[in-house]
């Protein structure tokens, strides 16, 4: 699994869209292992795999998701050592990408701490 298939047309439009609906909730787009990702804070959460999403799941959605046909943990490396928070949803499962994706920020936004907010006068306003 260290080398993705080429994403397809296809995927890169579902995965577009997908960034797009997540920009409004102050999430970024990124680079992880150079592939496309997003992340929230520093801290990335989604990443574009081939024609596969991976995300950083936990507790009972990772659990679920898992048992997806064809998902597996995302063992960027291909040595045997998978990343456990992370599962790679295959193109098969598409539907369930935005639901998957909007649950996987929700738990990050949820365990990081407040992000400073910018002052509410610009510098050299009195």
């Amino acid at each position: 699994m260290s080398v993705p298939e080429p994403t397809s047309p296809a995927t890169q439009k579902r995965w577009d869209t997908l960034s797009k609906s997540l920009e409004r909730l102050d999430v970024q787009r990124t680079a992880m292992f150079g592939m496309p990702a997003l992340k929230f804070g520093k801290i990335p959460f989604a990443v574009l795999f081939g024609n596969a999403l991976v995300l950083k799941l936990e507790g009972d959605t990772h659990a679920r998701t898992l048992a997806l046909e064809g998902a597996a943990l995302f063992d960027r490396s291909g040595v045997g050592r998978p990343m456990p928070e992370w599962v790679v949803i295959p193109e098969a499962h598409f539907k369930v990408w935005g639901s998957l994706a909007a649950t996987a920020l929700t738990a990050m936004a949820t365990t990081q701490p407040a992000r400073r907010r910018p002052p509410k006068k610009w510098i050299g306003q009195r």
